[in-house]
């Protein structure tokens, strides 16, 4: 008994030693938040404040990826070993919310890594529940009320050990070295302000141990300094300062970090959660680990992270490896100075002034742009460089702060064409169209006549040069008189008028929502709601979504058990209820007797039917299965502004009558980017798939959508024609 009690005490010494690190949001007693936060308890201890989350995180910067929202803790659980904790709530969260501990690491571990939510007092994580990992807490709140304090212990007779763990301005080199000696797991992590570096030990010893790799000096301080410099300028160049009175445009909280990682495929790629680099590509790791490289070859890296700022309103597909570039030019010119240039006078002068601009029915979207230099992504990439040369970083800067002050994440493609070139003259206070014309910077006809109305409707000026302005390049500007860069005239802050739901929506569906073609009524006996139905091919469809709340007949409490109630309808008169989705057996229950929640191969003959029956091809189904009106014709109308129609004549002769309830996310209770009521009908397909059949108001077609659990739509009932 005596040499287990005397092992037991030694590993706790050990498991000291290598722990005497700070973790963010690590804290003994009540802290000035300006004040670094250190962790005054055992190694095994872990008080925790609550901070908003990525995905809170996210949105607020209206960003298209999640970073990283884990607390640190230095230790790491072998796959075959059981935790203990014990979870103290010292300071409730006004949300509710619980921390949860992480076992793996995310975009390193992939599937492997597993959450699991925590509750007061002992939990128990056996070996069943896991695959092994580093060890992380997580506490945060989705809707950044960030109130609550809890206090995590670690039991010491688990069986978790430390990994190696160096951070910049804590840890000593030496102490660190004898870490990844000692170390008998891969798992190596570095953290800095702004990252978290994860990386196997076999890359460590090759790379960060040396005095000196491939005839550079190796210096781990300096090489996560060089990672700092990297996101302060793409923090910089997306507008935001934390000396900035508005919090919406001040970082990220000090607990939310980019995450970097080692893994086994691909070269270089951004994810949510991080980043990862492939450990067996030579290439890839001599750019993450490689501190010469960061400052001077860091177009790749400085691109990867850039994905992970990378704001959605104005990026369509096109502009996926495009407008990432903003954030690589502010990194590499960090270091090389702002002069630096990624291409020589002859190329622009070459590719463009005596290529593409003398080229007729230029389209700068299409792929043709391509053949001009390299690829579609680096001849596009010009033009927004070009604008840079004109108007300076400000511009770029401020349009990350009005994308934020406008909430604005994102329509779809053609709108967030729109929306860039938008905000482009808005910004800039003058009339670019000739500019836009001359790099075939083409818009649908919907999106030309709003560009065409705002301007002519506007004071915005014609820029000086205009006639020769796209001849503009780093080197050379085509009239001596014209003065670089050109002050902005336009807006630096933005308050726009939402578009915004009618106050009284179900008169709204009462006036422009036609069942008139029904086939016959059907009664729920369950609840006694009745459905308008519809008989389409040889099946009959319900004409209104579906709303049952689980009420059978009998129990009351067996109300509001199913499904969730909309906000701006908690009877369910206009939209129903949402439900969630890939609910396979469950589902079967939730239509009436007799009748199914829709499947794919429902929607797929319902298609059929209507445009054989109706003559309307797929591309303009859409138009004639909307009823509610939208807000492009009507002020009152459901749907939101957009490039949809409703064919009026045509979709109360159909009957179908979608409308637009959105989807909700049922984590948060609130509507994710683009999935506001008005902006989409979204009917879930419960047969064991993760798909909706989906309707949107800048479209006139159908499309199958991918989601997740935490998505609840509208459903649909159909049965066999009786």
């Amino acid at each position: 008994m005596r040499n287990i009690s005397t092992a037991v005490v030694m590993l706790w010494l050990l498991a000291f030693c290598y722990s005497c690190r700070s973790a963010d949001h690590f804290m003994s007693n009540e802290l000035n938040p300006e004040a670094t936060l250190q962790n005054n308890n055992p190694p095994n201890v872990f008080e925790l404040l609550q901070i908003g989350s990525s995905n809170y995180e996210r949105t607020r910067l209206r960003q298209v990826q999640l970073k990283f929202d884990h607390s640190t803790t230095g230790y790491y659980l072998p796959a075959d070993k059981s935790l203990k904790l014990t979870l103290e709530n010292t300071l409730p969260a006004s949300d509710g919310a619980m921390p949860s501990v992480v076992i793996g690491t995310r975009v390193k571990d992939g599937s492997n890594v597993v959450e699991i939510p925590l509750k007061v007092g002992e939990n128990i994580i056996a070996p069943t529940q896991h695959k092994g990992g580093i060890i992380y807490l997580r506490y945060v709140s989705e809707k950044g009320n960030t109130t609550g304090k809890v206090k995590i212990t670690l039991d010491p007779a688990s069986g978790y050990i430390n990994h190696p763990y160096y951070e910049l301005g804590t840890t000593n080199i030496t102490d660190f070295k004898n870490q990844v000696a000692q170390s008998t797991i891969q798992d190596v992590m570095f953290k800095s302000k702004d990252i978290i570096v994860v990386v196997n030990k076999d890359k460590v010893e090759k790379y960060l141990m040396p005095d000196a790799y491939k005839g550079y000096p190796v210096s781990i301080p300096n090489w996560l300094t060089a990672f700092d410099g990297i996101l302060d300028a793409e923090i910089q160049i997306s507008g935001l300062s934390a000396n900035d009175p508005n919090p919406l445009h001040q970082p990220m909280s000090n607990g939310v970090k980019y995450l970097m990682t080692q893994v086994g495929t691909g070269y270089m790629y951004a994810t949510d959660w991080g980043t990862g680099f492939n450990g067996n590509d030579e290439a890839a790791m001599d750019r993450l680990l490689m501190e010469n490289n960061l400052i001077n070859n860091g177009w790749g890296i400085s691109h990867e992270i850039g994905h992970q700022n990378q704001q959605g309103a104005y990026k369509p597909t096109e502009y996926t490896e495009t407008t990432v570039n903003f954030y690589t030019f502010a990194s590499v010119r960090h270091f090389q100075g702002s002069n630096w240039q990624k291409w020589t006078e002859n190329i622009w002068v070459d590719k463009f002034h005596n290529d593409w601009f003398k080229r007729s029915n230029r389209d700068y979207w299409s792929a043709d742009i391509g053949t001009v230099y390299q690829n579609v992504n680096e001849s596009r990439l010009f033009f927004l460089e070009q604008l840079r040369v004109l108007f300076g970083d400000d511009l770029i800067k401020t349009l990350h702060r009005i994308t934020r002050e406008e909430k604005e994440s994102g329509g779809d493609n053609e709108a967030r064409k729109f929306y860039f070139l938008q905000k482009i003259v808005q910004i800039s206070g003058y009339d670019l169209r000739n500019l836009y014309s001359k790099w075939g910077l083409v818009l649908d006809s919907y999106y030309q006549q709003k560009l065409d109305s705002m301007i002519n409707n506007g004071n915005y000026l014609t820029p000086p040069c205009n006639d020769n302005l796209y001849l503009v390049t780093p080197f050379s500007k085509p009239c001596p008189d014209l003065t670089l860069p050109l002050p902005l005239k336009g807006i630096n802050t933005s308050s726009p008028q939402p578009d915004l739901m009618p106050a009284n929506q179900l008169a709204s569906k009462n006036q422009y929502c036609d069942y008139s073609t029904k086939t016959g009524i059907f009664t729920d006996p369950r609840d006694g709601k009745s459905y308008a139905y519809k008989k389409y091919g040889n099946s009959e469809w319900f004409m209104q979504n579906l709303n049952w709340d689980g009420y059978d007949g009998v129990n009351e409490n067996t109300r509001n058990t199913i499904g969730i109630a909309n906000p701006n309808d908690p009877t369910g008169v206009i939209y129903g209820r949402y439900y969630p989705t890939n609910k396979a057996t469950q589902a079967q229950t939730w239509c009436p007797a007799g009748w199914n929640a829709a499947s794919e191969a429902n929607w797929t003959s319902l298609f059929n039917a209507i445009t054989s029956e109706y003559q309307v091809s797929s591309a303009l189904l859409g138009s004639v299965m909307k009823c509610g009106e939208d807000r492009d014709n009507k002020p009152d109308g459901l749907w939101a502004m957009g490039r949809g129609k409703i064919d009026n004549l045509k979709a109360n002769q159909v009957g179908f009558n979608a409308l637009p309830a959105g989807v909700i996310n049922s984590g948060t209770m609130e509507y994710d980017a683009n999935d506001n009521p008005g902006t989409k009908a979204s009917f879930h397909m419960p047969e064991g798939t993760w798909y909706h059949q989906v309707l949107t108001n800048g479209s006139d077609s159908w499309a199958k959508t991918n989601r997740n659990s935490v998505h609840n739509a509208s459903i649909r009932c159909v049965r066999p024609a009786q």
